[in-house]
């Protein structure tokens, strides 16, 4: 994928709670070998807070890290942390898709997450939203995905 066109690949989501860093739920596509999610997403955890720490927190939220041609975008909500892996271009319209997922997270599994002790089980209703953010080039079709 060509890092110069709208091309893009989500290849997995991640969601996060804020408060512990533990993984509520994650998706990949097949093409993806997916490594210890659950370490992913204490890292990023780790790797938000210490750029809040190091730079101060009129910083603002960490909303994307890039690694190599992989951009890792993050959103925030006030219970859950919403993490895509994108390979290639991250447009306006794929940000504002997993944005909405976000938000629909936030507002149909609110209870949930507030109540968060532990048991990711209880989350597992998101994973339909989720998948629906892994999407390939810039018409957004869902890819074809596994949950994990």
């Amino acid at each position: 994928m060509s890092a110069d066109s709208n091309d893009y690949c989500v290849e997995q989501v991640f969601l996060i709670h804020p408060g512990s860093g533990l993984l509520l739920q994650h998706v990949a596509i097949d093409a993806v070998t997916a490594h210890s999610p659950d370490l992913v997403a204490a890292m990023l955890t780790a790797i938000s807070s210490f750029v809040r720490s190091s730079f101060g927190a009129g910083t603002g939220p960490l909303t994307a890290l890039r690694v190599g041609d992989m951009v890792l975008t993050v959103d925030e909500s006030p219970n859950a942390i919403l993490v895509a892996a994108v390979r290639g271009a991250v447009t306006e319209p794929l940000r504002a898709r997993l944005q909405q997922a976000l938000q629909t997270i936030q507002r149909d599994f609110s209870s949930e997450l507030l109540s968060f002790d532990g048991d990711a089980e209880a989350l597992a209703g998101t994973r339909p939203l989720l998948a629906s953010c892994l999407a390939t080039d810039s018409t957004a079709q869902p890819a074809s995905g596994r949950q994990s």
